[in-house]
């Protein structure tokens, strides 16, 4: 979930990676796809996001949501950061 924010933050070093993953995650019953297209777009409104998907999807958007506000935040809008594991997906 890290990563997905760090991407739309503008590191795109994860991007491909995430992309590879996201086909599975929807075989998985996890339909993230959208979203996270939707989210690295810049697109930012909870609501809008999480229309049309489950209580458990809606979660792990707002997940990250909270993540992407967290390095806003935490870093400073001008700080690109490299490195992300992609372990605690």
């Amino acid at each position: 979930m890290e990563a997905i924010a760090a991407v739309a933050r503008g590191v795109d070093g994860p991007r491909a990676q995430i992309e590879a993953m996201l086909p599975q995650l929807e075989e998985n019953g996890w339909h993230l796809t959208d979203a996270v297209h939707r989210l690295w777009a810049g697109e930012r409104d909870p609501t809008a996001l999480t229309a049309g998907i489950d209580d458990q999807d809606a979660a792990l958007v707002r997940h990250i949501l909270q993540l992407l506000a967290k390095l806003v935040t935490g870093f400073g809008a001008g700080v690109r950061l490299t490195e992300f594991n992609f372990g605690r997906w």
